[in-house]
């Protein structure tokens, strides 16, 4: 067989316990209200397609309800009218892609909001498993415009893109401008998994092999500003047909592909070895029984619900009491409108703690490190401050000096004469007594000016030294 996907090797790299993220519709419509959820997708093509596809959904009827009897040969009819309705749900499935790309430009004309980048290095840190079953292409434009990096301490540092994170996956385009790393994954940050394909995922229909399935890059941030430049088409694979699982209620006729079958078996095994499972905006529809299968492999998992629809309270939510139907430890988290950020908020608080103890229980010595993304690349930092300020500025190392030469002297040799005097360095024991009780290390982004604080650490060395590597996330300044 064609090695037509990258990362075959990777695709069940995940077999110690790592937390799961399952998102639904509900998660794309937090990020921004111009993401429709299932009907209002429904109600936006019956508009688009008024004139060339007659959409009834008078009867009570769900979008994906219609859909799957448009795709279902009903037996009191002849053939023509059975390939009639066929042929204007498969006009209806070619538009959704069409729809979407609209909307996720809209909602991706804004900056990202603090808590999707925020939740988006959390996610990395733990390096977590996030299963989606939307197609939209926002974690990873977040995760381009999150600044993330790997291989901290060592030569191999590098920014982490949405690309990178993204598998298992059809094969990319190659590298197209100087600096552009291509698209290598790495098992260093999250893992995505998108179980329905993927707006920027090409192929020719019923392709059940692989041969003919491609994606196109995500260069594309939030706001354009971070922006990675732009894809160029040259091999044409937007003329070929979106690989998109439409949403029926029987997907049986597109579970046959291997790329299809790999995705799936990935987000199985991931469930399998969790300990942990969270649902964002995910409502767990009675219909979808493929996916509540799905999740029962997580049989030994504790289950959290982030429920947009309702408000947290007393009673289980509905998506609650259908995961304890199926026999699993749920619990509801956070409920209503905000209820994906204030999630967040509480996970932030929660690393915080969780440095505090770190760092009782950890002998923390040399200097402190922090890794930040910077276009293509990433650099390392080390952390200063005065005597009047409590938020540390970040000061980039030369990596090409002797490795023998503590980093900070190199910082302090840079600074103008008599300024070196006037900064207090970020060490080990400092740290320790900084985040003591839950408090906070404070750092200023050395491109964006934004204010970071710290949600981790771990030990490394730098050279031949001792050194502590700072996670960090956005926060408000």
């Amino acid at each position: 067989m064609p090695a037509v996907f990258d990362s075959v090797k990777l695709v069940m790299l995940r077999s110690s316990e790592r937390p799961v993220y399952v998102l639904g519709a509900g998660f794309s419509k937090a990020v921004h209200d111009a993401m429709p959820i299932t009907n209002e997708l429904g109600t936006a093509l019956r508009h688009r397609l008024v004139d060339q596809v007659e959409i009834d959904l008078s009867s009570g009827q769900s979008f994906e309800q219609w859909l799957s009897l448009q795709l279902t040969a009903m037996p009191f009819l002849r053939q023509d009218e059975n390939d009639r309705r066929r042929a204007d749900a498969g006009r209806v499935v070619a538009e959704i892609a069409t729809v979407l790309d609209g909307r996720v430009e809209e909602a991706a004309s804004e900056r990202a909001p603090l808590w999707l980048r925020q939740l988006v290095t959390l996610w990395h840190q733990e390096k977590a498993v996030v299963l989606t079953l939307n197609y939209d292409t926002l974690v990873e434009r977040a995760v381009n415009a999150s600044g993330l990096a790997v291989g901290a301490g060592s030569s191999r540092l590098r920014t982490v893109l949405g690309d990178h994170v993204t598998f298992p996956a059809p094969l990319a385009t190659e590298a197209q401008t100087l600096g552009d790393m291509g698209s290598q994954h790495t098992q260093e940050s999250l893992q995505l998994v998108k179980l329905h394909g993927s707006l920027n995922w090409y192929w020719t229909s019923n392709d059940t092999v692989g041969t003919t399935m491609q994606r196109r890059r995500v260069k594309e941030s939030f706001g354009g500003a971070d922006d990675f430049g732009t894809e160029s088409d040259f091999d044409a694979i937007t003329a070929l047909e979106r690989y998109l699982i439409p949403p029926t209620t029987s997907k049986d006729d597109y579970y046959g592909s291997v790329l299809t079958t790999k995705l799936w078996r990935t987000a199985g095994a991931a469930l399998a070895a969790s300990r942990q499972v969270t649902l964002l905006g995910y409502s767990l529809p009675f219909e979808d029984k493929i996916t509540a299968q799905l999740l029962v492999q997580a049989s030994a998992a504790s289950f959290e619900v982030v429920d947009r629809s309702a408000p947290l309270g007393d009673a289980s939510s509905e998506i609650t009491s259908r995961l304890r139907a199926l026999q699993l430890d749920a619990r509801d988290v956070a409920g209503g409108a905000l209820a994906i950020p204030d999630y967040v908020a509480a996970r932030l608080a929660e690393a915080s703690s969780k440095l505090s103890h770190w760092a009782e229980t950890n002998d923390l010595q040399g200097d402190v490190f922090a890794a930040i993304g910077r276009g293509w690349n990433a650099h390392t930092y080390v952390l200063s401050r005065t005597q009047e300020t409590e938020v540390f500025t970040a000061h980039r190392i030369n990596e090409t000096r002797h490795p023998e030469v503590p980093r900070t002297e190199d910082v302090r040799n840079e600074m103008a004469r008599g300024m070196a005097a006037q900064y207090e360095f970020l060490r080990g024991p400092l740290l320790r007594e900084l985040v003591r009780d839950g408090g906070r290390v404070l750092i200023r982004h050395p491109d964006s000016n934004e204010l970071l604080t710290a949600t981790g650490a771990s030990l490394s060395r730098l050279g031949r030294f001792p050194a502590v590597f700072l996670q960090w996330a956005p926060v408000a300044d």
